[in-house]
């Protein structure tokens, strides 16, 4: 189902629910002891609602953060993966040869094997830190003749560790989530927000209703956008594999 046609679904179900608890409300309890109420709920639905503005603006920025910083990473590996295909021009020819062939092994496998499993949130396989470990076995094999074959080793092993960093923080940054305690608490804290709303009394119920059915929605699409950030590599935001394809079109 389409992200935006599922967001919708979420928001106007909360809108209904809230709808339907207010008519509830109203019809039960009586408006005197509705507005005898107004100063108290009033001054905790301030606290409630204050600490819930909050936590939800913290983890926002948390996610889309972590999503930017993944997007970046993964062109960041992409372009040290290159300069690794590029400084192998300058090794022995079976070492270059080697080197060069693993380079566009590994971006083909992080494109086409790494990338679904972890828009899924599964492991990634092994394979591509194969690749690189048989990279780095390539480049210990080179036996410098001179200085300068010895700062080309030099400067490939660095580009190398570059590329082994970056696609660690990438797999950190495709397994990490939003903690669930934190998600009790920005549920709990929507829900009681909205909840208290419903309290507060009112002559015209329409209006009462809009209020509280404005609140409720715009609690939803905050947290359904929480949802879909926490991944980078999935959901609405979706980082793809768009800097390996194009280093392996550099390779090719």
């Amino acid at each position: 189902m389409n992200v935006y046609l599922n967001g919708l679904i979420w928001v106007a179900g909360a809108v209904v629910v809230t709808a339907v608890l207010m008519v509830v409300i109203r019809r039960f309890v009586p408006e005197e002891h509705r507005h005898a109420s107004d100063e108290a709920s009033n001054r905790v639905f301030t606290v409630v609602a204050g600490l819930q503005a909050v936590l939800m603006a913290f983890v926002l920025i948390s996610v889309f953060d972590a999503a930017d910083s993944a997007r970046q990473g993964a062109t960041q590996e992409a372009d040290d993966l290159v300069a690794v295909y590029w400084d192998a021009d300058l090794m022995p020819q079976a070492a270059r040869e080697q080197i060069q062939k693993l380079s566009l092994s590994y971006a083909s496998t992080v494109a086409d094997s790494e990338w679904p499993a972890m828009s899924r949130g599964r492991p990634v396989p092994e394979t591509g830190k194969e690749d690189l470990d048989r990279i780095h076995d390539a480049i210990s094999g080179i036996k410098p003749a001179d200085f300068s074959e010895e700062d080309r080793q030099t400067q490939i092993n660095t580009d190398l560790s570059n590329v082994y960093q970056a696609r660690q923080t990438r797999l950190d940054a495709a397994s990490t989530s939003v903690n669930p305690i934190v998600w009790v608490a920005l549920i709990v804290g929507g829900a009681l927000s909205v909840a208290l709303t419903c309290l507060f009394g009112g002559e015209k119920i329409r209006t009462h209703v809009i209020v509280a059915g404005i609140l409720a929605g715009t609690v939803t699409v905050l947290l359904f956008a929480t949802y879909q950030l926490q991944n980078p590599f999935g959901g609405a935001v979706h980082v793809g594999p768009d800097a390996f394809d194009a280093a392996m079109t550099q390779f090719s």
